[in-house]
C-alpha cells in the first residue's frame, strides 16, 4: 500500500483527479466531521471491500482511505483489505482528518 501526504491529497482534490475518498471511521465520527467529498464506509464492516467496490472502479480509480490521525490504525488495515480484494490504486492518507484540519482546509459535519 502507498501512503499519501496532505499536500498530495489536496492537489489531487483541487485538480479534480478521479479519487474516491473513503472515511473508514464510524458513522458518528463521519457525521461529526469529514473531508468534503468523502464517503463513509466503516473499516470494520464485514463487507467493507464490497461496499467500497460498489462506489469505485477497482482497476482505474484511486481509492484514498483515511481515519482520525497518524496514531489511528484503521486506515492502514482498510487499505490492506482493499488490496487483498483486488484494488490496484489504494492509498492510505496517514494524517487523517486531524492532518486535514491542521492544513487549514474546511471540513464538513456537525462538529466543524
Amino acid at each position: 500500500m502507498k501512503t499519501i501526504s496532505t499536500e498530495e491529497l489536496i492537489r489531487w482534490l483541487d485538480e479534480g483527479d478521479d479519487v474516491l475518498l473513503v472515511d473508514v471511521l464510524s458513522p458518528g465520527a463521519f457525521e461529526k466531521q469529514h473531508i468534503p467529498g468523502a464517503v463513509n464506509v466503516p473499516g470494520d464492516a464485514p463487507d467493507f471491500a464490497d461496499k467500497v467496490a460498489a462506489k469505485a472502479d477497482r482497476a482505474r480509480q484511486r481509492v484514498v482511505v483515511y481515519c482520525a490521525s497518524e496514531s489511528c490504525n484503521a486506515s492502514p488495515q482498510a487499505a490492506k483489505k482493499l488490496e487483498q480484494a483486488g484494488f490496484r490504486k489504494v492509498y492510505d492518507y496517514e494524517q487523517g482528518i486531524e492532518g486535514y484540519v491542521d492544513s487549514g482546509r474546511p471540513v464538513v459535519g456537525a462538529g466543524s
